[in-house]
């Protein structure tokens, strides 16, 4: 397993725990305990932004997830509003061209057009190829 360099003096067991309670968010989702899902993705965000920062790109993909369950429960102001947090995160410490500021990209463009915010959706597309 690899080791995450963490801004807190958080143990190999927490961070294992955070691991197992994404895993575990997804098995949720899996099931279609979306409710559940997404309480449980909370927890693993702020978890994950105490043991390492807001910005780290395991912290990014905690937002993501927690943003595609927000989109599961029709939540969708609150997706949008952390997937363009998510974004704007990536391009500024990944980059514009990481992969995962391109799924960032690509996950935004959905939500927009799932929202009948056509031109923005198209504008990232192009963006993300």
């Amino acid at each position: 397993m690899r080791h995450l360099k963490l801004q807190n003096e958080t143990t190999h067991s927490q961070e294992e725990e955070i691991i197992v309670a994404s895993k575990f968010a997804q098995v949720y989702v899996d099931s279609g305990q979306w409710r559940n899902a997404c309480e449980l993705r909370e927890k693993v965000l702020e978890a994950r932004k105490r043991a390492l920062g807001d910005e780290h790109p395991d912290t990014l993909m905690s937002m993501n997830n927690l943003a595609s369950s927000y989109s599961d429960l029709g939540r969708m102001q609150e997706t949008i509003e952390l997937r363009e947090k998510v974004l704007e995160a990536s391009e500024r410490t990944l980059g514009e061209k990481h992969p995962n500021t391109l799924s960032s990209m690509n996950n935004l463009a959905s939500s927009y057009s799932d929202l009948g915010r056509m031109q923005e959706a198209v504008e990232l597309r192009e963006k993300a190829v």
